[in-house]
């Protein structure tokens, strides 16, 4: 059974389709089922006490909130069924593996692409300007790592000039209500001159607005690569860093996790870094990038 964040999310159809594939490689039945929005925790964990009624032989679980599904977790685990974890932790170690970025490296390095950009456009030290900051949910560990390691970067190596706005948008995973968020960003902070997406829908929503109103002089960064991401980065007149996550393996991998302990094999690994690349002007044709994009389409 695998029960993800959002069942709308373009990027949680990527795990799934990683999960799916693998069972048609190991030949073995995989159930689909997850929230709309990322504050709905308890139809996870409805969904979690579900399959283990109807006999799941292995759970994966990208946990909506970090505390709260903690002791569904621990009930499954104590059970002796295998679960494993993809995406964002849980706050519990009883579980078998968590295949997930390292989310506050992977913040650190957007941080870090955020300075590059904006040096490139022209901006200077002693200039004032401001970027702008959207999330995707409040409650998860992934988030929360990705801008704690975005800010401590910032903090340390952007100019004081160089500020981001208190004001942090947050949209629960839903992709309409993120487009209308970034519409309110670029018409509320019309001189901001930077935007970071936590996340799937954030980098939605700030590619649909930079394109409906022509921002080319805002430099973004953003996680995973959807259909709307990768319109502005294919149009070629914005300037764009994507942190490029690899969840097709994080599916797959999970029901390969899942059949090699039915099969009594135990990971001596609990944690495994399924590690980011960057996508941007320099990179996007690079082998590896176009490997991650098509691994992620599932291709």
């Amino acid at each position: 059974y695998v029960i993800v964040k959002s069942m709308t999310s373009s990027y949680w159809e990527v795990v799934l389709d990683g999960a799916k594939q693998a069972g048609i490689d190991k030949e073995c039945n995989i159930y689909a089922a997850g929230s709309r929005l990322e504050t709905e925790w308890k139809l996870q964990e409805a969904y979690v006490k579900l399959a283990v009624e109807r006999g799941a032989d292995g759970i994966i679980l990208g946990p909506d909130n970090s505390v709260k599904l903690s002791s569904v977790v621990d009930s499954v685990h104590k059970k002796g069924i295998p679960i494993i974890i993809v995406d964002t932790l849980v706050n519990t170690q009883n579980y078998d593996i968590c295949y997930m970025t390292d989310n506050l490296f992977a913040g650190e390095n957007a941080a870090k692409e955020m300075i590059r950009i904006l040096k490139e456009k022209g901006h200077k030290d002693e200039d004032k300007l401001e970027v702008a900051i959207e999330l995707g949910a409040r409650n998860s560990q992934t988030i929360n790592e990705r801008l704690a390691g975005f800010s401590q970067y910032w903090a340390k190596y952007a100019p004081d000039t160089w500020t981001i706005i208190d004001e942090i948008k947050c949209n629960d995973g839903d992709e309409e209500f993120a487009v209308e968020l970034s519409e309110d960003v670029f018409k509320e902070y019309p001189d901001v001159e930077g935007v970071f997406g936590t996340d799937n829908a954030s980098s939605i929503g700030f590619s649909s607005a930079m394109l409906k109103f022509d921002r080319r002089d805002v430099a973004m960064v953003c996680f995973d690569y959807s259909p709307e991401v990768a319109a502005i980065v294919e149009n070629g007149n914005y300037d764009v860093s994507v942190m490029l996550q690899r969840q097709y393996n994080m599916g797959y991998n999970g029901v390969e996790a899942i059949l090699s302990i039915k099969g009594g094999k135990k990971s001596e690994l609990k944690f495994v870094d399924t590690d980011v690349a960057i996508l941007n002007k320099e990179t996007m044709n690079s082998e590896e990038i176009q490997q991650i994009i098509q691994g992620n389409r599932g291709k």
